[in-house]
């Protein structure tokens, strides 16, 4: 089997140095034959379906572990079996969007780790960084202190992505309260959804560091249990990170949905004093509008008489001017029993 470019061969000896191998046919077959002590690794990222199969042949893996490394629902767990341990974790891969959630799995046996990982990890967390510091620093302690540095890392990359968040929450908070901001309920939406996939994972991961602190393999030592103890302490205190980001949230929610309310209501209060206005108005000249329409034919003068028009048209327009202010008085004194 010839390993491809995203596929990685490692070798530790027994006090943890780190060496690479470049030819895949020799690096397996010495593990065959036990001819190396220490333990193996293999990083593959993004591989294909045929590539896995063959390593998980020479590594006595089972079937159903292979098809976890293709679902597309990263939910963490771990599978204890007889020879070996298979996990599902999830790395955080920073997006503009908000939090998105990238798959890994690890494969741990007593002298190998398979570490299999999508291809937009690599782009976000190289897996080059990774060897050079394992490198500098060895791995004492076998593959589970090699598996231990995978998922700490993967840990810490938590934190920033949960102070961004809250400090985008904050941002379109204060834009919300001061008017200056304008606020995207799809944002929100997509934060929601994001942020709900951060703490789903969360809560699993804590659930699985749980279940290797009760050793329910034996592959992890007991010199082991404080580095995961540790690394449960860290999930347990973003885990609450999370819920107050998530009330965050909901705070968020109720507040944008108290500016909307507001906002109907001063239009609503506009509506009815521009109704009031002109219903004021309309009943103001309703009577004038009738006196005019009665006597502004010939009738008025035929009333009058032809030669008093001069001193009835100025009586009957200052009479008009009276029922139009004698209406005004009793709308307002209508209005002021009111209250308004």
């Amino acid at each position: 089997m010839e390993g491809k470019m995203n596929t990685r061969y490692f070798h530790f000896d027994p006090k943890g140095t780190l060496s690479e191998s470049a030819d895949a046919v020799v690096f397996l077959s010495r593990r065959e034959r036990g001819t190396e002590a220490g333990f193996a690794w293999i990083d593959c990222c993004g591989p294909e379906r045929i590539e896995l199969e063959d390593i998980a042949v020479n590594f006595g893996l089972h079937r159903l572990s292979v098809d976890d490394c293709f679902e597309e629902s990263p939910i963490p767990k771990i599978d204890v079996f007889p020879e070996y341990c298979a996990l599902v974790f999830n790395d955080v891969i920073p997006d503009r969007e908000g939090i998105r959630l990238s798959e890994s799995n690890f494969f741990l046996g007593r002298d190998f780790l398979l570490s299999v990982r999508r291809a937009e990890s690599e782009g976000a967390c190289p897996v080059s960084k990774f060897v050079e510091r394992i490198g500098r620093n060895g791995v004492p302690g076998g593959p589970a202190m090699l598996l231990h540095s995978f998922l700490d890392e993967a840990v810490d990359r938590v934190f920033p992505a949960i102070e961004d968040f809250a400090d985008r929450i904050s941002e379109i908070e204060d834009g919300i309260a001061t008017g200056a901001g304008f606020f995207d309920a799809g944002e929100l939406s997509a934060m929601r959804r994001s942020h709900m996939a951060l703490r789903k994972s969360l809560n699993y991961e804590r659930e699985l560091v749980s279940r290797i602190r009760r050793r329910e393999s034996p592959l992890f030592g007991e010199a082991t249990l404080p580095y995961f103890g540790d690394l449960y302490d860290h999930l347990a205190s973003y885990l609450d990170l999370a819920e107050s980001n998530r009330e965050m949230l909901g705070n968020l929610m109720q507040m944008n949905l108290t500016m909307s309310n507001n906002s109907m209501a001063e239009a609503s209060n506009r509506m009815n004093l521009s109704v009031r206005r002109l219903t004021f108005i309309t009943v103001i000249f309703m009577p004038l509008t009738l006196i005019s329409g009665i006597f502004g034919m010939s009738e008025f003068t035929m009333m009058t008489g032809p030669g008093h028009w001069k001193i009835a048209y100025p009586l009957l327009a200052l009479g008009m001017v009276g029922i139009a202010a004698i209406t005004a008085r009793i709308l307002r004194g209508m209005d002021a029993r009111d209250g308004k």
